[in-house]
């Protein structure tokens, strides 16, 4: 018994992905190997400062950097990991919590773990008394050794729109959503 035409016209399309994809690295690709997870870790209490409503947090994240290939290691990486903040009064204000960088080597199927700095903020965004900036996301980027990003990931997209501008952000200081400099009121 024959199978049907597009039966063998699927599976002819299969093995010849199956044989291009064996020969040619997948980094060349533009598929990466590597899987990043962040790990939230919060703590918040109310703040007994003044009023009774204000929130205090702290904030940090486990990330764990996964080379998911099972024949090559991927050597000299970089991983940079921004933390933003979000200003109470002004939406489209940011500030940049915390800026870590940290270098991998890692062999095929193995996981490197890291904790991020630990980011402490007081806000209060209820009533009338509003002020403070808040937890606001997070961007990873993740290079080789050439430069070239081999992933991003962000908590919200829009932080990704101008990734060529994250290098040139400061901790500590505002920006708008386009990453240029900014004041702002907190």
């Amino acid at each position: 018994m024959l199978l049907p035409y597009f039966v063998r016209r699927f599976v002819a399309c299969v093995c010849l992905a199956a044989i291009i994809f064996t020969s040619l690295d997948a980094r060349a690709l533009g598929f990466s190997k590597l899987s990043v997870e962040m790990i939230r870790d919060r703590k918040t209490r109310l703040s007994k400062v003044e009023n009774f409503d204000d929130k205090q947090e702290q904030l940090r994240f486990k990330l764990k950097v996964t080379n998911t290939d099972v024949s090559s290691a991927m050597n000299d990486i970089q991983v940079k990991v921004w933390i933003f903040g979000e200003s109470v009064l002004q939406r489209n204000r940011i500030k940049v919590f915390s800026i870590d960088e940290k270098k991998l080597s890692l062999p095929p199927r193995k996981v490197e773990e890291f904790f991020t700095t630990t980011v402490s903020y007081v806000y209060d965004d209820r009533n009338a008394a509003q002020y403070g900036i808040k937890y606001g996301g997070w961007v990873i980027l993740v290079r080789d050794a050439k430069g070239t990003i081999l992933v991003q990931k962000a908590s919200i997209e829009r932080l990704l729109k101008n990734v060529d501008k994250l290098d040139t952000l400061r901790p500590n200081a505002f920006y708008d959503r386009d990453y240029n400099p900014a004041n702002a009121t907190y």
